[in-house]
């Protein structure tokens, strides 16, 4: 391996991260700037229907691709890699929806009238429809590691997106300016990316075997995956219950500025998870696997500090409405911070297909959800969010496990080899 390319590439890509995740930032503290509290409350939701739609259309398949389409540098067999997932994810795109028009009732029943939750949704669902495909073209550019597609179209959705949130929603501080904008960005971004992947076929005949194969890897991440659609949901129904619009739109406010902290993560399920798959030998992916932990941890232990001696310097960004929200903001930090480091490791199990123990991780939130609130309750935002702390620090001591283990293995296999 040529570090020092791959580093210049990282170097590259982290420096359009920071350009696409400030734009992200700017729509985003716009959002919570201008929008009423209702508002606010309608966007939350309707951005955690938008994710639940694009996870559960997925159920594993994008990382199970990258493991399975990885083994092999060959364009017919990759094309029928992905005919066989394409053929798996448009039976769950049924279920997705389904699940996603209950949920969306659900929350909105109480707060939005029913003409107003047809405009927004089907805003929503056309998005989803349209990146439901960009979502395998951009696998391929992973697995054949196109950068420059990669950041293009990075640069295309979240630009034209936020672009027009950000000249919009002054004027116009609704929740369905944001879904339309969605949908331009998501049909231009289908548009780049079908124009630059010409050699992937996803419409072939399904190969019943790399079928089977892509199922076997992509149902140990179900279970996983089931929970933590309904966890975050959970926090959502807490917050509502015990709360009000206000405790909703103060949880999303605070979501816009958890935004900050993810490009990290954008960088390695990127360009390293990909790039990772495709490593046998033990020593390399020790020193990788170093870097990653070294890096992450440095960077949250400089957040933390930063976000604890000045918080007033990010809640300023979201609005004297939210000045009062120090200790929430010190909380949701740390959650945030932990969570993103359990997803850099899980991507990293995923593409290796080291996921044994990953059934463990919904027992083990659950016992500590259980006892957590039997002992303190939740009937604040700030414990709701405590809650998620020790849960997100259950699940990433589970996945640093398992990338042991996967770890242990292969140096196993290297010294059964040599």
């Amino acid at each position: 391996m040529n570090y020092y390319k791959w580093i210049k590439s990282l170097s590259y890509f982290t420096i359009i991260q920071v350009l696409v995740q400030g734009i992200n930032a700017v729509a985003g503290l716009l959002i919570v700037r201008n929008f009423p509290k209702d508002e606010l409350a309608y966007y939350t939701i309707i951005a955690t229907v938008l994710t639940t739609l694009l996870n559960v259309s997925d159920m594993g398949l994008n990382s199970s691709l990258i493991a399975i389409g990885s083994k092999k540098n060959d364009e017919s067999y990759l094309n029928e890699v992905f005919s066989s997932a394409l053929y798996i994810r448009k039976r769950l795109m049924v279920v997705a929806l389904i699940y996603a028009i209950i949920i969306s009732f659900f929350f909105f029943k109480k707060i939005a009238s029913i003409s107003y939750i047809l405009i927004i949704l089907t805003l929503t669902l056309t998005e989803w429809i349209i990146r439901f495909y960009s979502t395998l073209m951009d696998v391929y550019a992973r697995i054949k590691q196109h950068l420059n597609i990669l950041q293009v179209s990075a640069l295309l959705y979240n630009g034209i997106r936020s672009g027009f949130i950000i000249i919009l929603i002054i004027s116009l501080p609704y929740t369905w300016i944001t879904c339309l904008s969605g949908v331009f960005a998501a049909l231009i971004c289908y548009r780049y990316y079908k124009k630059n992947t010409l050699s992937l076929n996803y419409r072939g005949p399904v190969n019943l075997l790399l079928k089977k194969e892509l199922l076997v890897l992509a149902k140990k991440q179900w279970l996983f995956i089931v929970y933590s659609l309904f966890q975050y949901q959970i926090s959502l129904f807490l917050i509502s219950y015990f709360g009000n619009t206000t405790s909703l739109a103060d949880f999303g406010a605070l979501s816009r500025l958890a935004i900050l902290f993810q490009i990290l993560n954008t960088v390695l399920s990127t360009i390293v998870c990909p790039a990772f798959s495709k490593i046998t030998d033990y020593k390399k992916a020790s020193k990788i696997l170093f870097l990653i932990y070294f890096s992450y941890s440095c960077l949250s232990l400089v957040l933390y500090f930063f976000v604890k001696f000045a918080p007033y310097l990010f809640l300023a960004l979201i609005g004297k409405q939210y000045e009062y929200l120090s200790k929430e903001l010190l909380i949701m930090v740390v959650a945030t911070l932990l969570s993103n480091a359990s997803i850099v490791i899980l991507n990293i199990n995923q593409v290796k297909g080291w996921l044994g123990s990953l059934w463990f991780v919904p027992i083990a939130s659950t016992l500590i959800q259980v006892v957590y609130i039997y002992l303190y309750g939740v009937s604040s935002l700030a414990n709701i969010i405590l809650m998620s702390v020790y849960v997100n620090m259950a699940v990433l001591l589970i996945n640093v496990h398992m990338n042991w283990k996967g770890m242990q293995k292969m140096k196993l296999n290297n010294n059964a080899i040599s």
